[in-house]
């Protein structure tokens, strides 16, 4: 009883800290702990960096099998200043604005005999945190001010676990999440606000993301629910909508122009992908059960493996919140309370998923509005990924990294649990409790040797 209410008397200070912080008007009084935040994952990224080298928890860097990883495409453009042909390599279909922006910082590295995996390393490090700037943003703007569902939102934003795998990863991933929370950003404030200039950059960040991946076309539904809304309560003119939907059609006819080309000429077998069918042993059943079942034992037990059924890959909710943790790999752990950790890390996170459900199931008419860019985010970004891995019942399809983005849309309402007055006073504690811990226990497993 003495240790909860010690727990309970440190819970009070913790809120008049971060209540303290919201009020006072110096600026690095009222930034302190976004500071202290931001330091703190920064430092817990760069250890993770520094122990981990660059083909470890990565996709398709250097593809042995049959070639063109993402660091071929990268040294192909260095060395030729040009795209390599579209199908001749594994991720030779992916767009380009990566690897052009890659391979210029590969050569100049080259230039000053700077090792250029260690500066890409160190761009997707920097990408990670342009993305953590507008997802912050995003949640500043829907709080309109600095309250503990902030706080706690950017606390998991910032130590989020598959966050740090993928912040220090070579590949079109890191850039491409930078620019959908940039363009996520310019469409919420567009939506509220209703200036030219965002709807401008908006467009300018989605068709970046969208040549960056073809992951981002849930942006264009976004934009186009958006379109709709504000033409039904006349707020946009037909010219402006009708060159809107345009715009719209040509960035996407860009990006999907050469897969469909080769997909109409029988080079390929997925006109949006364009990429070679996985192996056998990825195949998955498909059938209802791999829908809705869902084994918390694996899931708190066993990290995944794309390969093995007794990991849990058969299940598609168990796939998606496994790899929203730590992806689809395993951890060589040299201590025994490493496990432990990831034990406790994923028990945590079950609790953050309920909160998320019930704040979903709570939304009234006035949230569904203020909330509704975050909303078709999460709904067309799950859509998405339901309907590649209906359509395609591969394990690795259901990776969590496809729909990165989706994070802001999940940890946000997850910390909205709290929002109810009715449930304030009851379960803020609880919801301070967890995140903390869940954070601290994320930051302390990635700086530890593995």
């Amino acid at each position: 009883m003495r240790f909860l209410r010690l727990l309970k008397t440190g819970s009070e200070k913790l809120l008049y800290t971060f209540n303290y912080n919201c009020k006072s008007v110096d600026f690095f009084k009222r930034n302190c702990l976004i500071i202290i935040i931001v330091l703190i994952s920064l430092v817990v990224r760069l250890v993770y960096l520094s122990h981990t080298p660059y083909y470890v928890r990565t996709y398709d860097v250097v593809n042995l099998k049959v070639g063109g990883g993402h660091l071929d495409y990268v040294k192909f453009v260095a060395k030729n200043n040009k795209l390599p042909p579209f199908n001749d390599g594994w991720e030779y279909h992916q767009e380009p604005i990566y690897y052009i922006i890659s391979a210029v910082i590969y050569n100049v590295s080259n230039s000053f005999y700077i090792n250029p995996i260690i500066t890409l390393q160190l761009f997707a490090l920097t990408y990670s945190y342009i993305f953590l700037y507008f997802s912050y943003k995003i949640v500043l703007t829907l709080t309109k001010n600095k309250n503990l569902i902030f706080y706690l939102s950017v606390i998991l934003l910032f130590f989020w676990p598959s966050g740090i795998i993928g912040s220090i990863r070579i590949g079109n991933d890191s850039l491409l999440y930078a620019f959908y929370a940039g363009s996520l950003f310019f469409i919420q404030n567009y939506y509220f606000k209703n200036r030219p200039k965002d709807l401008v950059l908006a467009f300018l960040f989605s068709a970046l993301s969208l040549l960056t991946k073809i992951n981002a076309i849930p942006l264009f539904l976004i934009l186009l629910i958006v379109f709709i809304i504000k033409l039904v309560g006349k707020k946009i003119n037909i010219k402006v909508f009708t060159a809107s939907i345009f715009i719209i059609i040509l960035i996407i006819f860009l990006a999907l122009g050469p897969r469909m080309n080769l997909y109409l000429k029988g080079q390929t077998n997925d006109w949006l992908l364009a990429n070679q069918d996985e192996g056998g042993s990825l195949l998955l059943n498909n059938r209802l059960e791999n829908y809705i079942n869902f084994d918390i034992y694996t899931f708190l037990t066993k990290p995944l493996n794309t390969r093995d059924d007794s990991s849990g890959r058969q299940y598609f909710f168990n796939f998606l919140l496994k790899s929203s943790l730590f992806g689809e790999f395993s951890f060589p752990l040299l201590y025994q309370y490493l496990s432990i950790i990831m034990f406790i890390i994923s028990f945590l996170s079950l609790f953050i998923f309920l909160f998320f459900l019930v704040s979903i199931f709570n939304l009234t008419k006035n949230k569904i509005d203020h909330y509704l860019i975050l909303i078709f985010n999460l709904i067309f970004n799950c859509l998405m990924l339901l309907g590649y891995r209906i359509t395609r019942p591969y394990s690795a399809n259901m990776d969590f990294r496809l729909i990165y983005p989706v994070i802001i849309s999940l940890i946000f309402f997850s910390c909205t649990f709290i929002e109810d007055d009715s449930q304030k006073n009851k379960f803020r504690y609880y919801v301070l409790h967890i995140v903390l811990l869940f954070s601290i226990l994320c930051g302390i497993f990635f700086i530890l040797p593995m």
